[in-house]
């Protein structure tokens, strides 16, 4: 993992276990600037802008993706042990949930207050934060791209059918 300056210049690097598959970023009112990583190695990592592990959580398998919330007071991480993980912003697990299949996608809306998670069944997943599943979508094809937009209650789903769901979770 590196923090390069505009100009390409090297801050810091931290290196994990194995390959990183997904970084996120965000800005807690406390920490300042924090990033999330989903490692090969079984973990998730949260590091500060000085380039310091906060806090890292082991899953059972490779985690494959990752997601903070803007504020940095809830990040949200998919593996390939089929959990999808959610924790607060000391790293302590809220919750996890067992999908499907493998979690290949996860997203926090920009309130904080939706969680959505696709497995690699199709399987659309929308939680509240606080952990409760609100809906279960099944997508006939294969998940690549998922969003929430600022302001819009839908999630954007694009999929490898060439198809683009506009699903409201209002």
């Amino acid at each position: 993992i590196y923090l390069l300056t505009f100009t390409g210049e090297v801050v810091w690097h931290y290196k994990t276990g194995g390959r990183v598959f997904d970084v996120s970023a965000a800005v807690n009112p406390v920490a300042g600037p924090l990033f999330l990583a989903a490692s090969k190695d079984w973990n998730v990592y949260c590091i500060d802008i000085e380039g310091d592990v906060l806090w890292n959580y082991p899953s059972r398998d490779s985690v494959l993706n990752c997601c903070a919330s803007p504020t940095g007071d809830l990040f949200a991480a998919g593996s390939f042990d089929k959990n999808l993980y959610v924790f607060n912003e000391d790293g302590a697990i809220m919750w996890r949930f067992g999908a499907t299949d493998y979690i290949n996608k996860v997203r926090i809306s920009d309130d904080g207050q939706y969680i959505v998670s696709s497995s690699k069944d199709g399987t659309i997943y929308i939680f509240h934060r606080s952990g409760d599943l609100l809906g279960r979508i099944p997508i006939t094809s294969d998940i690549f791209s998922l969003e929430f937009v600022t302001g819009d209650n839908r999630i954007y789903v694009g999929t490898q059918d060439m198809m683009l769901y506009a699903i409201n979770i209002s």
